[in-house]
């Protein structure tokens, strides 16, 4: 499977002039990027890569957070959608209430950010810089968070996307990518507004996604889990396809995430499935009785702990073992 890119051609004098000087926010066409790199390949020892696993931590009853937390703005239904994490801080958003909202799980403090119209999709995702991106389907809108929460930014999306569903930055915030759930196409956003390209998966057979669910960065590139075949496609900086894993381990998947040592994880109807990007290594179940009969909405990893979001029963923190800085 390849990626066909669809140009969009802009009016803008502003983005005619910076064109240019963005040349490393374009996915695909980078002839012209010279200082750009390669991605590095990483160097796992083979031993500590198959030992990963997964230890159940912590159980975060997103109902009750506004007196566990001290915040009575926090009046939440604990039907999560989406979920993400940086250092102490949790983002969620709260599909029953229409909100995203932060926790500091050391201060023990929250907020609501912003109230959302259409809170049903996984769209979340908190960069390097601890930046938090935010689909706004409902208004066909990303917002983005400045690092301190104090400044938000608002891209449109326009209506070429069908169902903006998911977000990844890739590249060192290079590219800001979104998957459409609708056409099974990956938009590439201008940091300054609007849709540079739009990528079609293709393969020999002219096959596109069955059904994309989600998407997740990852050190080489980015990974999109197609529900409809139940596998995850891996692509790296460029689009090229890297692989496909798990296309006979998960039935009815409903979620992805990695982490930047390559391990990547799966909800489905079986539970979690712990997977490696390095086709050398067989995949695994992870046996947590804690989430047996969960429904399991959105993964988030940091590396350290892998975040599950339920439909009805808050959040979930596994610790994986080994931490990715450990490996």
């Amino acid at each position: 499977m390849q990626l066909k890119v669809d140009h969009r051609q802009g009016q803008s004098t502003l983005r005619d002039l910076v064109r240019p000087l963005l040349c490393g926010l374009v996915l695909l066409t980078l002839t012209g990027c010279a200082a750009l790199n390669e991605p590095p390949v990483p160097d796992f020892d083979g031993a500590d890569y198959w030992d990963s696993g997964l230890v159940y931590h912590q159980h975060i009853d997103v109902a009750t957070l506004s007196a566990d937390f001290s915040s009575p703005e926090l009046m939440l239904s604990g039907f999560v959608s989406a979920v993400a994490a940086s250092a102490s801080n949790l983002y969620f958003i709260d599909q029953g209430a229409g909100q995203l909202v932060q926790v500091d799980l050391a201060t023990k403090t929250g907020k609501v950010l912003t109230d959302l119209q259409s809170p049903s999709v996984p769209g979340l995702f908190v960069d390097s810089d601890g930046k938090v991106y935010a689909i706004d389907r409902a208004r066909r809108r990303l917002l983005i968070f400045d690092t301190y929460l104090a400044d938000i930014r608002y891209l449109p999306l326009g209506p070429t996307l069908g169902n903006p569903l998911d977000i990844a930055v890739v590249g060192q915030g290079q590219w800001l990518l979104v998957l459409d759930g609708l056409q099974g196409t990956i938009a590439t956003l201008e940091m300054f507004g609007g849709i540079s390209q739009i990528m079609r998966p293709e393969s020999p057979s002219a096959m596109s996604f069955i059904r994309p669910r989600a998407m997740a960065a990852t050190e080489q590139g980015f990974l999109v889990l197609d529900g409809g075949a139940d596998q995850v496609i891996g692509f790296d900086h460029y689009g090229r396809t890297v692989g496909v894993f798990a296309e006979e381990d998960i039935s009815h998947a409903t979620a992805l995430a990695a982490d930047s040592c390559g391990r990547l994880f799966i909800a489905d109807d079986d539970g979690l499935y712990l997977g490696f990007a390095d086709m050398n290594f067989p995949g695994r179940r992870a046996n947590i009785p804690e989430l047996v009969g969960s429904e399991i909405s959105d993964l988030w990893s940091d590396g350290a702990f892998l975040f599950v979001a339920t439909r009805a029963d808050g959040i979930h923190m596994l610790l994986i073992d080994p931490v990715c800085g450990e490996l």
